[in-house]
């Protein structure tokens, strides 16, 4: 959660952080699975997102980004009339 930057620059959303490497019990180990150093992703959002309305959760290792549309981009529905 420390480790992790979020930014919004106009329309693209970027997230950075760093992962180092966990040695909980002190074991050497010789082959590893998962990655480890820094990383940077960078989404643009659709015209329809608000940027203002952009929340972030980090819990149990799973970062949670909820980006919410405006209003005036939200679908409705259009009922058609008789002629």
């Amino acid at each position: 959660e420390k480790g992790i930057d979020l930014k919004l620059e106009g329309r693209v959303l970027t997230i950075k952080g760093e992962r180092k490497p966990e040695n909980p019990n002190g074991f050497t180990y010789h082959q590893v699975e998962s990655h480890y150093g820094t990383f940077t992703r960078s989404f643009t959002l659709p015209d329809g997102a608000d940027g203002d309305q952009i929340k972030a959760a980090y819990k149990n290792g799973v970062l949670t980004i909820t980006i919410l549309q405006k209003p005036e981009a939200r679908s409705r529905a259009i009922s058609i009339g008789t002629a």
